[in-house]
């Protein structure tokens, strides 16, 4: 960089000291040069910058119901799969616990010797022993509720009417599940969302553009038109779905986790870099257009010039170079 100075001014010296540079040249390349800077600067400035920014997304139910176990046991059935259609009530999958169906047992049984007790006392006249055994039945009655309904939500039902959407649900065969463990969920075909994944140096393009109209480019060339309704306030490492990681042939880069989350079976990996996620909800005629789980590219111009883009370009990429960390 010197020796590339140091050639230019070598050459301007000598057209300084050039004897057929008269003044009136010399003001007529000082106006030029002048003139030329100032109008470079003006269109750095007013023209505005052509491209774009995107944003990978992907099109999900909205809402989703999650379907998790009331109780722990161990799966037996599952009569359901990813797609399908069920209606409020039905039953999605079962399973079995030996050991609290027991202890059901064991209350009823303990229900009824109560029950012979208090008659018992209040035969022989014993009132005070005839209403502890009263106490005992009722707190044993309320026991015995308690367990029955853990029982009954063995059998896992649909909340409401939609589609079926989980993975490898034929996999849960055998398995041990604890309670609130997450089995699947249910989403309705005329309540769709596109969600996207904001990259934290385009959160103020996205920002921006808050309840202006966005376009998401799906795969076969169709184009959806929605308002950007919302941009979560904080960012994270977890990826809204998988098929967004590059491994599945998404655009976001990732890593694999080896924390105990990972190993539980919940997200394998994470991203390189948080991100912020954003919501465009989409009116029923436009839900049933598209598929849960259709990837999309949702693009905006940002409000900039060319000359802050090309500064902005250059800072990153002093940022990457010298390992800077970018801080909001």
């Amino acid at each position: 960089v010197l020796l590339w100075c140091g050639s230019i001014l070598r050459r301007l010296v000598r057209l300084v000291r050039d004897p057929a540079l008269t003044p009136v040249r010399w003001m007529r390349g000082i106006a030029l040069l002048g003139g030329t800077l100032t109008l470079a600067g003006a269109a750095l400035l007013v023209i505005p910058w052509p491209g774009t920014v995107v944003a990978p997304a992907i099109v999900r139910y909205a809402p989703e119901s999650i379907v998790r176990t009331g109780s722990a046991g161990f799966v037996v059935e599952v009569r359901v799969d990813s797609g399908q259609q069920v209606q409020a009530g039905e039953v999605l999958v079962v399973l079995s616990n030996p050991a609290l169906e027991h202890e059901l047992a064991d209350l009823k049984l303990a229900i009824v010797d109560s029950q012979l007790q208090h008659r018992v006392h209040a035969q022989h006249g014993a009132l005070a022993k005839a209403q502890a055994e009263e106490e005992n039945l009722r707190a044993l009655e309320n026991r015995r509720a308690e367990k029955q309904a853990q029982v009954d939500s063995l059998v896992v039902r649909a909340s409401c009417s939609g589609h079926v959407i989980g993975r490898h649900l034929p996999r849960l065969l055998g398995r041990h599940l604890d309670r609130g463990s997450v089995l699947l969920a249910i989403g309705n075909e005329t309540a769709k969302e596109v969600r996207l994944s904001i990259a934290q140096q385009d959160i103020d393009t996205f920002r921006e553009h808050l309840a202006s109209p966005l376009r998401a480019y799906l795969a076969g060339s169709a184009v959806l038109q929605a308002p950007l309704a919302k941009i979560e306030p904080r960012a994270t490492l977890l990826p809204l779905d998988a098929s967004l990681c590059a491994p599945y042939g998404g655009a976001l880069a990732v890593r694999q986790r080896s924390d105990a989350a990972a190993q539980a079976g919940a997200e394998t990996y994470e991203l390189l870099a948080p991100r912020f996620t954003g919501i465009m909800p989409l009116d029923a005629a436009a839900s049933q257009c598209v598929r849960a789980g259709q990837r999309a590219l949702v693009a905006v111009h940002p409000y900039q010039s060319l000359g802050g883009r090309l500064y902005r370009v250059f800072v990153q990429w002093a940022d990457t170079r010298l390992h800077r960390r970018m801080v909001g």
